[in-house]
């Protein structure tokens, strides 16, 4: 693996739209991935700090699960949540509060290094890609706009590709 770039096989993936602060909030992720049987948890979030941050570093002295962060980034916001919701075919829950197992989706691998993050083979996302994907085709189809055709088209393009590429994380301190 080239330094600064973590690889982790057949992890869970959760999307939440907060900061993590609170240890116990942590915990819970912790738990419901362990709870699940996975070794690997990869999460997605606004950022991560305080108690929060601790408590992955207590985790990760513990080996309990191997976990990844990353930070959802900040250009582009509110476009990057729909998309991530759409590819992972869960709902990006609002906080940790409202998170469930239903929330978790098991992928292939993720790579993610200090610039990107490639989450490869999302398990049953097709059915919900095609069913989001439809509308912007038929959207694309009456658009006169050129700008707003070309973001259509790059953000369909994003959706239905073997690998959906979606920019992940912020440069790392």
């Amino acid at each position: 693996t080239p330094k600064g770039e973590a690889v982790l096989d057949r992890p869970l993936v959760v999307c939440v739209d907060e900061t993590i602060k609170n240890g116990m909030d942590m915990l819970k992720l912790l738990e419901l991935s362990v709870k699940q049987g996975a070794n690997m948890l990869f999460i997605v979030a606004n950022g991560i700090e305080g108690d929060a941050m601790n408590t992955l570093i207590a985790n990760k002295m513990k080996g309990i699960i191997q976990t990844v962060a990353v930070k959802i980034p900040p250009r582009d916001r509110d476009s990057f949540i729909e998309e991530l919701g759409i590819v992972t075919g869960r709902s990006v829950a609002k906080s940790v509060q409202e998170i469930t197992e239903t929330n978790f989706v098991k992928c292939s691998k993720v790579i993610s290094g200090e610039r990107s993050t490639v989450i490869i083979g999302l398990e049953n996302n097709k059915p919900i890609l095609d069913s989001k994907v439809r509308p912007l085709k038929e959207t694309l189809a009456t658009e006169t706009n050129p700008d707003r055709k070309q973001k259509l088209e790059a953000k369909i393009q994003r959706l239905t590709g073997s690998v959906s590429n979606i920019l992940l994380g912020a440069p790392t301190k």
